[in-house]
């Protein structure tokens, strides 16, 4: 699991290309004295760090793309991470795999995507990533919207199996 906890992108990369980059961001709960509910994981006062897609308001349709290291499987995978989307209209987080043929990454494959259409707390997300004879990556991309908001992630874990 990749929680950006260490302070770096574990094997993800910023793709080049973009104007924008992902940005690991401290995650700061802010609780009052009695809320035992604590951070997105129930951990009270947890410290830690997420990736966030940052633009400023000359960026609405800006793409800002996150990719994993190339993947090899002939089974099934489910990719699960947390992710928050706030305001309305802030944006639009999709996910994709990614073919990836003699290091030249070509085909994106729709996975999962979600709107800002409300703000909300941290959510949690599964995608299945379907069984392949070839190499791929699955790539997180932010396109953002007319309102400066966040689009943010956190928690990414890739396991072998069908999301449960």
């Amino acid at each position: 699991m990749c929680n950006f906890d260490e302070q770096n992108l574990c094997t993800y990369e910023q793709i080049k290309g973009d104007i924008y980059d992902w940005i690991l961001k401290p995650n700061i709960t802010e609780l009052e004295p009695d809320d035992s509910k604590g951070d997105k994981l129930g951990n009270p006062h947890r410290k830690g760090y997420f990736l966030s897609a940052v633009a400023d308001n000359s960026g609405p349709g800006q793409k800002i793309r996150l990719r994993s290291a190339v993947l090899e499987t002939s089974v099934p995978r489910c990719l699960t991470f947390s992710y928050k989307l706030c305001p309305n209209h802030a944006g639009v987080l999709s996910v994709f795999t990614q073919t990836d043929f003699n290091g030249s990454s070509i085909n994106l494959n729709h996975v999962w995507s979600r709107a800002a259409m409300k703000c909300h707390d941290w959510m949690n997300a599964k995608a299945e990533l379907p069984a392949v004879s070839y190499v791929f990556r699955v790539v997180f991309e932010a396109i953002v919207g007319s309102i400066v908001g966040q689009i943010a992630i956190d928690d990414v874990n890739i396991y072998e199996g069908n999301c449960l």
